[in-house]
């Protein structure tokens, strides 16, 4: 009878690990080339859209760092023996080196956490999207800015009431 030791449990972690980033590579390529953007909720793989799999992908990631992360812990007397090498002069700056290496490493991981959308460019709400993207409702959506929401006579290159002839008619009257 085989008793499970720890160089099993090295191997079990590092398929796993292999068999995430595979699937990190399976999804995003489905995503990227299968599912491409624009295509939104039109285009369905197992029924799952596009923002589904962004969804199935991302959750492969954290597994994948995860198992990362495991398998650094696991490893870390090795890892630091590596990083500060035999005694000597050049040991001191291995550690420095090794140091700022995991500084910043972990920064980029934690940035993205700290980092907020800019709200001045994404669309105010749901129903200026669908407005945005299929013109007004109302039948008046042809004619200059089809396609941003605007009617007809609207947008930067509109006529200001001063320079119409209706206005001006109006105004003598």
């Amino acid at each position: 009878m085989m008793h499970f030791t720890k160089k099993h449990a090295y191997f079990l972690l590092d398929g796993l690990a292999l068999a995430l980033l595979c699937a990190l590579g399976a999804t995003g390529m489905l995503i990227h080339y299968t599912l491409p953007a624009g295509s939104g909720s039109r285009l369905e793989v197992l029924g799952l859209t596009r923002h589904d799999w962004g969804g199935v992908h991302f959750w492969i990631a954290i597994g994948f760092l995860s198992a990362i992360a495991l398998h650094a812990l696991l490893h870390r007397r090795w890892i630091w023996a590596i990083a500060t090498g035999t005694p000597g002069r050049a040991r001191k700056w291995r550690i420095v080196g090794f140091s700022m290496a995991t500084v910043v490493l972990v920064a980029l991981i934690l940035v993205p956490l700290t980092l907020h959308p800019d709200s001045s460019t994404a669309p105010a709400a749901a129903d200026d999207v669908e407005e945005a993207s299929h013109g007004a409702r109302d039948g008046r959506g042809e004619g200059r800015g089809t396609g941003r929401g605007l009617r007809r006579g609207q947008g930067p290159l509109a006529p200001t009431p001063s320079s119409t002839p209706s206005s001006s008619a109006r105004t003598a009257q």
